[in-house]
């Protein structure tokens, strides 16, 4: 781990134990909760990584935006997938929700829920990503692939670490009457 990023760790737990100490227990969680991102995010730049590690790491994302959000983001996961025992690129997964997240920052929000899923299936394993909500999400999924181009953490460069390992078409795109977005990555078990 560089060191700049240790040290940017390093004061951010001690921001998170003054917010214990001053019963400021939410801002607490998110702080450890984006500790725990950022740790992920630059520990494994480039990896293959174990699917259960990236499934843990979008829960603890889910749930940063869940208290950033409050009331207006749900999320769901569940899984029949032994995940344990996949390997997949790094951030190939998160590269996706993150961005996208990110994109709705500014967006005004009833409510938006995300469901993530981990299917197995005879041969392959599905992970699925659903946004349900008041969004227009032609508009939001056009905008989050043009962020952050040339990074580590955008949607072409998740792409093509996913594509480069499973091959061609084995993430499906799909937005279904505006307020629906789904996102399907397929690992074929050898």
């Amino acid at each position: 781990m560089e060191l700049w990023l240790g040290s940017l760790l390093k004061e951010l737990n001690s921001i998170s134990r003054m917010a214990i100490l001053e019963n400021a227990f939410e801002t607490e969680k998110m702080l450890r909760s984006y500790s725990k991102i950022l740790k992920y995010r630059w520990s494994h730049e480039g990896n293959i990584v174990i699917a259960s590690s990236e499934f843990e790491v979008i829960k603890t994302l889910c749930e940063f935006y869940q208290s950033k959000w409050h009331k207006t983001f749900h999320f769901e996961m569940s899984q029949s997938a032994d995940t344990k025992s996949l390997f997949i690129p790094h951030y190939g997964i998160m590269g996706y929700l993150s961005v996208i997240l990110e994109s709705l920052e500014n967006e005004t929000r009833d409510s938006l829920q995300v469901t993530v899923t981990a299917e197995g299936m005879e041969g392959h394993t599905v992970f699925g990503l659903l946004f349900t909500g008041g969004e227009y999400f032609e508009k939001i999924y056009s905008k989050a692939q043009k962020a952050k181009q040339g990074l580590y953490d955008s949607i072409p460069a998740a792409e093509e670490r996913w594509t480069k390992n499973f091959g061609e078409n084995r993430i499906q795109v799909k937005i279904q009457d505006k307020h629906h977005l789904e996102i399907l990555f397929t690992v074929t078990q050898s």
